[in-house]
């Protein structure tokens, strides 16, 4: 069950605008991703990650470089979600990032709809698979 709680922090971080937004990684010299940003959120909020940075412009978090780790989607309570869609656009988070190029705050909006609104649409985050 999705933790309101920490998705609202997560949610509140993404239309902060203190984070420069990148595509085709959760984080690397130009910014963070919009799951990049949930992993900072994390950590900022006590979860234990390993963070590393891989060949000089990736981080990567309990190693992972693009799909949101196993410890952060448990922490935002979405541990047992698939691939799935965002806001009946049959997307994912990474897609609307980094295909469809929708901002932080747009993407935000999505997962509050989704997650802190009532309605019915479902969300999921993809995992890492490596």
């Amino acid at each position: 069950m999705a933790n309101k709680e920490n998705i609202t922090k997560w949610v509140d971080a993404l239309k902060s605008g203190e984070y420069e937004q990148t595509v085709g990684a959760l984080r690397n010299e130009w910014g963070y991703c919009c799951l990049g940003v949930a992993c900072d959120v994390a950590i900022k909020n006590g979860l234990n990650v390993i963070v590393e940075e891989v060949e000089g412009e990736d981080v990567s978090y309990d190693g992972s470089l693009a799909y949101l780790p196993e410890s952060v989607s448990g922490w935002l309570g979405l541990e047992e979600m698939p691939y799935a869609l965002v806001a009946n656009n049959e997307r994912s988070l990474v897609c609307l990032n980094d295909s469809d190029l929708w901002t932080l705050d747009q993407i935000a909006q999505a997962i509050k709809e989704t997650y802190l609104e009532d309605g019915d649409v479902n969300i999921s985050v993809p995992m890492d698979t490596e």
